[in-house]
Parts: C-alpha cells; structure tokens; sequence
C-alpha cells in the first residue's frame, strides 16, 4: 500500500507540474497575442495569477485533508491491532514468547506458569539463562539460520529448567520477524509442554527392558524374532531346554543356531510369518542322546505399531510331567493373571451358553448400582450400550466368540444408574470350551477410562485451537508492520520525522 501512495503522490505532483507550465504559457501566449493594451493585459495577468492561486490552494487543501485522514484511520487501525495482538498473546493457553537476537524474553502468562514463575519474574531473564547449559550452544545452532535468513521459522524439543529445578520438556515453534530490509528483529516463540508425553517415552523404554527382562527371566521357553528370523528376545529356559552353547544368540538368525532345524520348523515360521497362528499339543521332540520329550508350542506372529507382521514369537513348554494337569493348570493361570492385572477393575465370567454373567462388587459400582441388588446378563449389557456404540460392539463380540481373533480388546459406552454415560476398556478371553471346541466361559475385566476418553478429546481441541490462533497472529503482526509503514511515509511527505524506527528501509 506504501508504494501505491508514494505513485500516487509522484503521479498528482506531475501533472500539478505540467498543467501549471501549460497553463501558464499557454495563456501568456494567448494573451499577448489577443490583448493589446497593455493596462488590460497587466490586471489580465493579475486575474489569472490569483485564480491560479486560489486552484493550487485548494488542490493542497485537499490532498492535506486527504492524508490527514488517512493518517488518523491508519493510526486507530494500528491501536486496535495492536490491541488485538496483546490480547490473543496474553489469552493463549500455551507458552508464548516474543525473544530478541540476544535472548531476552518477554512472555504470556501461560509461559510464566508453565515454569512455575510469575511474569515479573522472567522479565529480565533470557531463554539460555531457562535452559541446561549443555543444550544452549545445540539450540543457537539451531536458531542461526533464521537469524542470518536461510529460513523463517525452526520447530525443536527443548529441556527448560523449573523454578524447583526440575526439567519441563517442550515442543519449540521459533519464527523470526525481520525489517523491511530483510534484517531480523525478534524471534516468536510457541512452547507446548510435553513433559507427560516424555514421560510416557520413557514409561515405555522401560516397558522393552522389562520385557526383556521378564522373557530373559520367564520360566518357560520363550523366543522372539523379527521377520528375518533374527532373535529379538530369549529366555534363559529356551537355551537351558534347546542346549544353546553360545552365549549371544541377539541378533543371530534362528537358523544359524540351529542349521539342523526339520523343515517342519521352517514350514512353520513361514505360514506363521503370513499371518496364521500355529500350535500343538503332546508334540514329540527328540533329544540327541534319542530320548523323547513331550511339548507344547505355539508360533504367532506379532504386529508393529502400523499393523504389518513385524517378526514371530514361538512359545514351547515341556509337558511331559504334567499332561494330565495342564487343562485345570492353564485355567487357573487364566484366572490368576486376570485377578492380579484387573486390581480395582470390574471383573466378567460369562456363561455363554446361557448369557448370565457372574460380576464383582466394583463391576456394579462403576456403573452406579448396588451390588447386592444388581444382576448381570447378556440382555443387560446390550441395553445399557450407547446408540453410536451398538452395531459395532456387537458385532466384535460375536466375532470374538465365532472364533475369528484371540483376545477380546475393545473400547465402548455404557450406560450407567443416572442416564449418563462411562467409557469403558473391556478385555477378555475365552477359558473353557466343549469338546468340539466351542466356547463355553468367557473371563473379562472392565476398566473405567472416561477420564482418558475427555483428555484425548481436550488435548486434540487445543493443539486445534493452537493452530488457528498461531495463523492469526502472524497474519496480524504482519498488518501492524504494513500499517507503520504508511505512517512513516505519510508523515514524512508532511515534512516531519517518521514515528516507527522499527520500520524504516
């Protein structure tokens, strides 16, 4: 817009200049040659002198009163932006920074907080001065290319220190705002904390080393192998029963091991590596000194994170000692693993033969009911599932019982006492069939995860609500920019000294 009015002004000043020229040669031309007496030519002159006059003048009138105009709408357009841009700073709900080439920082309330500082405290503070020393040379590294214009904005995972000493780990979104030359002014900083999302990175590394350690250390023989076959975790019983000699088998192909292996093995790492689970029962394996071990195995497959086959876990037991026990055995198992992993959960055994269910105290209470009074059935259930719920529940709990996948893993609502709603995660196996192999008892738990359910909800509406706010606020900071500088250019076609400094080429 600086530009338009500057051609503007250029173009009102060039024809002022040649319509001034033309007029007054033109009519001193007309007039010497029409007007002959020369007291007539002289008051002529002075006629046409003063109109020119008076049209000049009121063509400046105009033009001052023009951009005088334009000077006020400007500037009250300027305030409420700014206006604007201070309340969309101090009311956003993440951390927000405006941080100059040195590191100074000024920051919004939601920043302050997340540090555990008030705003008055951070004011003579800069982010390295928030920041482990070890990380501050990585994150300068980080900011120099926006600094000397390679690019405009950077997004990083930071460490700040908290005012108890205490790390707070956050997503950093860096822009630079820069001159009309192109010369940096300051950084727009966005910080969201996701120390809980650290966290639970570190909750699960912790989970692979403990698994490592539970299968390393678990009774039976366990091994796991990625998709080449290589072993990703081994129990010491799988070696101690398979005779391994050497020491460190990770990351060695099952086949090196064992170059030996019957091509009934193979036969089965391949169907169990396209998606099929194997298993036997009473299935003999032969010793080199000729004796014969009774065993039971399964070969699965297990998933990656994207769902595609990411290797095979082959479990096998010794079975010789306890083939008459190892029905009652592995229904006991069943029921012990699910009491110790649903402590405080609602607990489920379905007949499912005659769709009565057997509940605990906190299955009722979770959804509001007495537990002396309240009587679980198949019926009561899909009454109390909610209408968006429905078809989709039902429809995976008769695919679960026809057999079509193992575990029963599913999210849903329930209806409780009051006419609200919980969201529960409800997990469940089947432990007893007939014999021709039909599911006879279903054993399950039932967990309360509403409050999740509401937190993935909210967090989803705020990084939403971070986006939209982030795009406003610069395309307003860049307004404000434009804005300062017609002020400057129209102040100094006035004849007076430009008000932003910030913004002059």
């Amino acid at each position: 817009m600086n530009k338009s009015i500057l051609k503007n002004e250029v173009r009102i000043s060039l024809i002022y200049w040649i319509f001034g020229i033309i007029w007054i040669y033109l009519t001193d031309f007309l007039l010497v040659n029409i007007v002959q007496e020369t007291t007539l030519l002289i008051k002529i002159q002075n006629v046409k002198g003063w109109f020119f006059v008076t049209a000049s003048a009121l063509l400046i009138y105009s033009l001052f009163r023009y951009y005088a105009r334009t000077s006020v709408r400007a500037e009250r357009d300027l305030r409420e932006n700014e206006e604007k841009f201070r309340i969309v700073f101090e009311s956003s709900n993440v951390g927000k920074s405006i941080t100059s080439l040195d590191g100074k920082i000024s920051v919004n309330k939601a920043y302050a907080e997340m540090l555990g500082y008030t705003r008055e405290e951070l004011a003579h503070k800069t982010w390295q001065m928030l920041t482990p020393e070890e990380e501050i040379e990585p994150i300068e590294a980080i900011l120099r290319p926006l600094s000397i214009g390679e690019t405009d904005t950077a997004r990083f995972i930071k460490r700040y220190i908290h005012k108890n000493g205490s790390y707070v780990w956050a997503d950093v979104s860096a822009a630079i705002r820069r001159d009309g030359q192109g010369k940096p002014l300051y950084f727009i900083t966005t910080i969201v904390d996701i120390t809980s999302q650290k966290q639970s990175e570190e909750a699960l590394k912790h989970s692979h080393d403990l698994m490592h350690y539970i299968i390393e250390h678990n009774r039976s023989a366990v091994a796991v192998h990625d998709k080449d076959l290589n072993y990703i975790y081994v129990s010491q019983r799988y070696l101690q029963d398979y005779k391994v000699k050497e020491k460190e088998i990770i990351g060695k192909h099952h086949y090196e091991i064992f170059p030996d292996l019957p091509q009934k093995w193979r036969d089965v790492h391949q169907r169990a590596l396209a998606g099929e689970v194997i298993s036997a029962e009473n299935d003999p394996y032969y010793r080199e000194d000729g004796s014969v071990e009774w065993t039971r195995w399964e070969c699965r497959p297990w998933y990656a994170a994207d769902n595609t086959i990411g290797g095979i876990i082959v479990y096998t037991e010794v079975i010789t000692q306890r083939m008459k026990i190892e029905q009652a055995l592995r229904e006991s198992e069943e029921r012990l693993r699910l009491a110790v992993t649903s402590a405080q959960q609602g607990i489920y055994d379905l007949n499912i033969e005659t769709g009565e269910v057997v509940v605990n105290d906190i299955y009722a209470e979770m959804l509001g009911y007495e537990p002396e009074t309240f009587h679980e059935s198949i019926e009561g259930w899909l009454s109390r599932l909610h209408p968006d719920d429905y078809e989709f529940s039902t429809q995976y709990f008769n695919d679960f019982i026809a057999g079509k996948f193992e575990e029963y893993n599913l999210e849903y609502r329930l209806e409780t006492a009051t006419g609200d709603y919980i969201w529960v995660l409800s997990l469940g196996s089947i432990v007893q069939r007939n014999e021709n192999g039909n599911p006879l008892r279903m054993l399950g738990a039932h967990t309360d995860i509403t409050e999740r359910k509401i937190n993935e909800t909210r967090i989803l509406e705020q990084l939403e609500e971070l986006r939209r706010w982030h795009e406003i606020t610069l395309d307003r900071e860049e307004r404000i920019m434009e804005l300062k500088k017609e002020i400057n250019e129209l102040l100094i076609a006035h004849g007076e000294s430009p008000r932003y400094e910030s913004v002059l080429k």
